[in-house]
């Protein structure tokens, strides 16, 4: 195996780990790539090394008979805090057609948007009382 076919599958490699984003089997990555086991192994010892050497945030390592990327130890604070950065809801078909009741009928409470259509839940009025979409009022009787 020539250098430009080592740096060609080095790079699928390293895109197959990515995407796949778990450990993938050795035997798996073998067939995918149309190169034997052993290649596999030699391909993926020369990627570790490589990411070693560049000093780069992800490092591959060797679980038994298959191969994963994960981050670096040292980052994992600064990933910490990211991931608990909160995120923006999405909005699913099923709330948007609740939040077109409430506008629509507004005020109106749960049961009457249970009255409209029994698949629209109190569970997705709730919801969007948390992503702040709508606000909970009590009724005065």
């Amino acid at each position: 195996m020539n250098e430009s076919e080592k740096a060609r599958l080095s790079a699928a490699l390293e895109a197959i780990l990515f995407t796949m984003g778990q450990a993938v089997e050795t035997s798996v990555i073998a067939k995918a790539t149309d190169i034997s086991e052993d290649e596999v192994r030699s391909v993926a010892e020369s990627l570790r090394e490589t990411l070693e050497k560049e000093d780069r945030g992800i490092r591959l390592i060797r679980l038994e008979t298959a191969y994963q990327l994960c981050s670096k130890a040292e980052y994992y604070p600064t990933l910490i805090r990211v991931a608990s950065q909160p995120k923006r809801p999405v909005l699913t078909e099923v709330m948007l057609e609740v939040l077109s009741i409430i506008s629509y009928r507004q005020p109106v409470t749960r049961g009457e948007i249970d009255r409209i259509d029994e698949k629209l839940t109190a569970l997705f009025a709730e919801r969007l009382c948390v992503a702040e979409r709508v606000a909970a009022y009590k009724r005065e009787n």
